[in-house]
């Protein structure tokens, strides 16, 4: 009861989970994956046992919220000069929102967004159609690298939201790019930062 309470608060307080409870071991967990598709939106679904408590930080390694935020929006499009730069490397656009920032500040800039979700890929080709911006399907840490090599020309910046669990893949990756940006602009995890500018002897591999 004392498990169940705690996951209960933990769903309660973020609207995008959702617990299902079996009834009876009819089913087991099989059972319970079916439930849960009926409330599923997305491509993401995880199944605990009913042993397991979260931590307090658990949604932000797994679940990467849109930026929306306008304020920090015009911050890390401001970030980048006025057309200083002839391309912009977008990872994970979303629905958009750092896009169309990006447009307003750089109309001379061609952007391309790197996205892997096949739903808002298809999204943000209707939403910019008719402007320098372009999508490139498929995972960032797998696409970015090509994409510096085949698709920009002259100096090109790289921005965007960063999820937890791809940051220090996505770092050492950049760190790696035989033809490095002009600037890199990325929002990345209070934790992670706190990882990145660690000192001795706290110091790890982002902060080596």
């Amino acid at each position: 009861q004392e498990v169940s309470k705690k996951l209960e608060e933990f769903a309660e307080n973020y609207g995008i989970v959702k617990i299902a409870k079996r009834i009876s071991n009819e089913g087991y967990k099989p059972g319970n994956l079916n439930n849960m598709l009926k409330h599923s939106k997305g491509t993401i679904i995880v199944i605990f046992d009913s042993d397991f408590v979260p931590s307090e930080n658990f949604l932000t390694r797994i679940v990467q919220p849109f930026l929306k935020d306008k304020k920090v929006l015009t911050q890390i499009a401001e970030a980048i000069k006025p057309n200083s730069v002839k391309t912009i490397i977008e990872i994970g656009p979303g629905h958009g929102e750092l896009t169309s920032e990006l447009l307003k500040r750089n109309p001379a800039s061609k952007i391309i967004s790197l996205e892997r979700d096949a739903k808002l890929a298809e999204v943000f080709r209707k939403k910019f159609s008719d402007t320098n911006a372009s999508l490139y399907f498929g995972n960032a840490l797998e696409t970015l690298t090509e994409v510096v090599d085949k698709k920009t020309e002259g100096e090109y910046a790289v921005v965007g939201n960063i999820p937890y669990y791809i940051t220090g893949f996505l770092l050492r990756i950049l760190g790696e790019l035989k033809n490095k940006p002009q600037k890199i602009v990325l929002l990345i995890q209070k934790e992670v930062a706190e990882r990145v500018t660690a000192q001795a002897p706290a110091m790890n591999r982002l902060a080596a």
